[in-house]
């Protein structure tokens, strides 16, 4: 019997805060709202797709090549700084759609990000 493909993983769910009163989200658990002060909190899970919102050109001891910093806006509506793999040397253009290939955790610091071919 052949051996199956492998599937690739997903990466495990991103979840962020939504307030109940005036709908604004958050990455960072956090017992009130930062906009309204409602305690009316509650847990959602991301897609893990967005936009670039803000690139940092400047190399770093930290990152690999072909590794970028950014912000990222999420489609949620909120910021999450992050990397974008596979970009090359490039540079990562303010705007351009990403999505999520690893979320915090399990020894990384921060998320992962993808370009998103048109």
């Amino acid at each position: 019997m052949p051996a199956a493909a492998a599937q690739p993983v997903p990466p495990p769910p991103l979840r962020y805060q939504r307030c109940g009163w005036c709908a604004a989200a958050d990455f960072l658990p956090r017992a009130l709202c930062r906009l309204c002060g409602s305690d009316d909190l509650a847990w959602e899970e991301s897609a893990g797709s967005g936009y670039v919102h803000h690139a940092v050109a400047a190399p770093r001891a930290d990152r690999r090549p072909g590794q970028h910093a950014v912000v990222v806006a999420l489609d949620e509506g909120f910021h999450l700084p992050g990397v974008v793999v596979g970009a090359a040397a490039r540079p990562v253009p303010v705007d351009a759609r990403v999505r999520i290939v690893s979320v915090p955790g399990a020894g990384r610091r921060r998320p992962v990000f993808r370009l998103v071919r048109p």
